[in-house]
């Protein structure tokens, strides 16, 4: 079975970032993933992303809200 964990993102790069080294460190050996939702603009999330390969990264259309940008992902 695999664990699937969505964040939605609006400018909490550095918190992203801190969630996925603590997801890395504390499921290792386990099945998941985590998409990240991004929500509003980031310098260079996406690009800090592939040392990730677990993330998957999807851009809302337009910023959905946070109810409507968990149903996104």
């Amino acid at each position: 079975m695999k664990l699937s964990i969505i964040s939605v993102n609006f400018k909490v790069e550095k918190e992203i970032l801190n969630l996925l080294a603590s997801i890395k460190k504390n499921f290792a050996g386990n099945s998941y993933e985590v998409i990240i939702v991004e929500h509003g603009p980031t310098a260079d999330l996406k690009g800090k992303l592939k040392k990730y390969p677990f993330v998957k990264y999807v851009k809302e259309p337009g910023n959905l809200g946070f109810g409507g940008g968990n149903n996104f992902g």
